[in-house]
């Protein structure tokens, strides 16, 4: 039984790595996936706070602070301003 599909957000700036994520997901028996996928830390973080996704997977590699800053941001009004946490600067 097919169960509802779970929303998963990529924040990535490789879009083979996009690709490669998006086959698979394809490839899971049983779940849907619907994967949106963005390119940058702030429209990231800008989707992570609208609270429209089960996950979110996140390149660290391509901005070191990226993941960490995703983890922490706590509120709309950080992602407003586009203000990193202080520890991660």
């Amino acid at each position: 039984m097919i169960q509802e599909n779970v929303r998963i957000l990529l924040v990535e700036d490789d879009e083979d790595d996009y690709i490669i994520t998006k086959s698979l997901l394809s490839e899971i028996k049983g779940q849907q996936f619907h994967l949106d996928w963005v390119k940058s830390f702030d429209k990231g973080l800008e989707l992570m706070v609208s609270n429209k996704h089960d996950a979110c997977l996140v390149d660290y590699r391509s901005a070191p602070t990226m993941a960490l800053n995703c983890c922490a941001a706590p509120s709309s009004e950080d992602v407003s301003r586009h203000n990193s946490p202080d520890w991660a600067r």
